[in-house]
């Protein structure tokens, strides 16, 4: 990818928050796109240039509430071009004093991190964007990093050459003289797409750690801090084909893990059997690429070791009440979460990877994200429903089926996530006139705009028959409920009026 924009990219480095801000509010888009992308199972690398705005000059200018769209950023493009599009549209900015003029330029010390795609922090997406900067031959085969237009920073993660190439243009005819950083990314992508050639389930980060560990030469700059003007140290390399070529052959066969076996073992110590499990990551050869042991356990009647399985290159199980996410690579321990507490899981996923789970003795619903993170946990919904064994998310609901239900026979229960409350489905309901009815006997008004949300059944063993909650609420808030008989909508207890 050859985009981005200079005067954002130039303006943030020097240190604007309105071109910071307007930034973030880009790569915040993009990850999101591209986190759903990720989860969903889909591999990329994105190959991004650098950017050429060292070698651009810019002029400081104050902000002007009156002319929002050329000093919001608090610098513009300088030319003394009278025929270009840019001195036409800012140079009544520009000082007449020529001392003024030169204390205003700023050029050069731009940082990479302040554009479009390479901006993007969150580590999984970053992972799997290479940022190019561009080498120039000072003959000899000897190289030099392209300074005087080459962004640089810690986001550059590899160089290419830049300067002064022969291409074949579009019309098909060979130009020299070509420069930017626009023609050192296709150099990268295209020893890119060698590696895929021959190892094309390969994914991105992987792809792109190759391509960067097996980089030639050292190339070394500073670039000055906007925000203290220290000076931070960046080291380069320059991307070799031959050797990541190489590298990709001997090393990723025996790091590509495909799929993951799961071992239950027990084992009888000191006249007690205790359970422990063997994780294998394979290859696409079932070559052992790691192994993860589990720790032993005395067995109960429940498996204490469950699991779960593969999800966006983690590979997830439950280790005595405990969710554990593996690296799916290297199998290295990422995060656990202590706070599930239960065994015989289900599960399912949603596309941002968040964990939906429930244990056959509880938890009732869990949710953990794939940072590790709880986001919610109901231990019991509903103590007359018992044993979940089976659960599954969708548009914002959660679907949890129960084997042991007050009618003996399965039941569902439908969790809507957005205040985690909960009915039971083909279980009876009240019609909108019994609704009604409730509504006019709790003495709530007919021209409030309310919202009837009805829960249960629930069995009432001392009046000896089903019942549902209704709630009645205004703008969020509950302003009158009951306990209602289902089979006619009569009003039963906990009587709540307007």
């Amino acid at each position: 990818m050859s985009l981005g924009d200079d005067l954002l990219l130039a303006s943030a480095s020097y240190g604007n928050e309105n071109a910071i801000n307007d930034l973030n509010k880009i790569n915040n888009e993009l990850e999101s796109y591209l986190k759903i992308l990720l989860n969903n199972g889909y591999e990329f690398l994105i190959v991004k240039s650098a950017g050429n705005t060292n070698g651009y000059p810019y002029l400081k200018v104050d902000y002007n509430k009156d002319d929002k769209e050329n000093t919001r950023y608090g610098y513009v493009p300088y030319t003394t071009n009278k025929d270009s599009d840019e001195y036409k549209k800012y140079s009544y900015l520009y000082p007449n004093d020529d001392s003024e003029l030169m204390a205003r330029l700023a050029q050069g010390n731009c940082d990479a991190q302040y554009d479009v795609f390479s901006g993007i922090k969150d580590e999984e997406i970053k992972s799997r964007i290479i940022v190019v900067g561009a080498t120039e031959n000072k003959g000899n085969n000897q190289y030099k990093l392209s300074e005087q237009y080459s962004v640089c920073g810690s986001r550059v993660d590899i160089l290419a050459p830049g300067t002064n190439l022969g291409v074949i243009t579009y019309k098909n005819k060979y130009t020299t003289g070509i420069s930017g950083t626009s023609f050192s990314a296709p150099h990268v992508t295209g020893v890119a797409g060698l590696v895929l050639s021959m190892k094309p389930t390969i994914p991105g980060d992987m792809l792109k750690e190759i391509l960067v560990q097996n980089g030639k030469g050292e190339y070394k700059t500073y670039i000055t801090r906007h925000d203290d003007r220290s000076k931070d140290e960046c080291n380069y390399s320059m991307v070799d084909a031959l050797e990541t070529v190489k590298s990709a052959e001997n090393e990723y066969e025996k790091n590509n893990v495909t799929s993951v076996k799961f071992t239950l073992n027990t084992i009888e110590e000191d006249n007690v059997v205790l359970e422990s499990a063997v994780i294998d990551g394979l290859d696409e050869q079932n070559q052992v690429v790691w192994t993860y042991e589990t720790e032993k356990y005395e067995c109960t009647e429940l498996d204490r070791v469950n699991e779960i399985g593969i999800n966006n290159n983690k590979y997830y199980f439950v280790e005595d009440g405990i969710i554990v996410a593996l690296n799916l690579s290297d199998g290295s321990l990422l995060w656990k979460n202590e706070d599930f507490g239960g065994a015989n899981v289900h599960f399912d996923f949603d596309a941002n990877g968040n964990l939906y789970i429930c244990g056959y003795y509880g938890p009732d619903l869990f949710i953990v994200n794939q940072e590790g993170q709880t986001i919610h946990k109901i231990s019991v919904i509903d103590n007359q429903y018992c044993w979940p064994f089976n659960i599954k998310y969708d548009n914002n609901k959660v679907y949890i089926t129960y084997d042991n239900t007050p009618s003996g026979s399965e039941a569902k229960c439908i969790v809507d996530l957005n205040d985690y409350g909960y009915s039971f489905e083909n279980d009876n309901t009240l019609s909108n006139e019994q609704l009604d009815e409730i509504r006019r006997q709790l003495g709530v008004p007919d021209d409030l705009e309310i919202i009837i949300k009805q829960y249960g059944p629930y069995y009432w063993e001392a009046g000896e028959t089903w019942y549902m909650q209704v709630s009645i609420e205004y703008n969020g808030e509950k302003i009158a409920g009951a306990d209602v008989d289902i089979s006619n909508g009569e009003l039963l207890k906990t009587i709540y009026t307007y």
